[in-house]
């Protein structure tokens, strides 16, 4: 589940600005890209390409540019082999956490 305060977080607002999308949908997107990292992406190195992310998620917008934002505002990092979730450890449930 998101955090407290994500609707009105200024990374999620900055994430909704980028994709033209509302805040709450951009809360939406946050979500299920944690639920799938939390089936895929466990540590939250993210090593699918983003179109293979988007799939898994339902987004029907442009993978690049959604990860593209993504990164822009700070929810996602770029690593060597692929991207991490910025801060996965505060993002991940417990079910993730008691797997690890």
């Amino acid at each position: 589940m998101a955090k407290r305060g994500a609707p009105e977080h200024p990374k999620t607002l900055k994430l909704a600005r980028k994709l033209g999308i509302e805040p709450w949908a951009a809360v939406g997107l946050l979500e299920v890209v944690w639920h799938w990292c939390s089936r895929y992406a466990i540590t939250g190195l993210i090593t699918a390409s983003p179109e293979d992310v988007a799939d898994g998620i339902r987004y029907s917008g442009d993978p690049i540019a959604m990860f593209s934002a993504l990164r822009e505002c700070g929810l996602v990092d770029a690593v060597d082999g692929g991207y991490v979730v910025h801060n996965w450890s505060e993002h991940a449930d417990d079910t993730v956490h008691s797997r690890l």
